[in-house]
């Protein structure tokens, strides 16, 4: 019996991801997610050394994407 690693979605009820969890989400590169917070155009906190991005920041970041396109 095989064991399915766990996933994050956008609607598991968390307040921040780890970088490497919001790539994973919304389909982009890691790097590129690091690019759009060192543009200004993502927006992260810190804690301690960790770095995490705020869901309610991930989904505006989204959706400003979907108004560009």
């Amino acid at each position: 019996m095989s064991v399915k690693p766990k996933t994050s979605s956008a609607n598991d009820g968390r307040l921040a991801y780890s970088p490497e969890e919001a790539a994973r989400i919304t389909g982009v590169s890691r790097a590129f997610l690091y690019l759009e917070m060192q543009r200004g155009k993502l927006t992260s906190i810190k804690i301690g050394r960790r770095r995490l991005i705020r869901r309610s920041d991930l989904l505006a970041w989204v959706g400003e994407a979907d108004h560009a396109a």
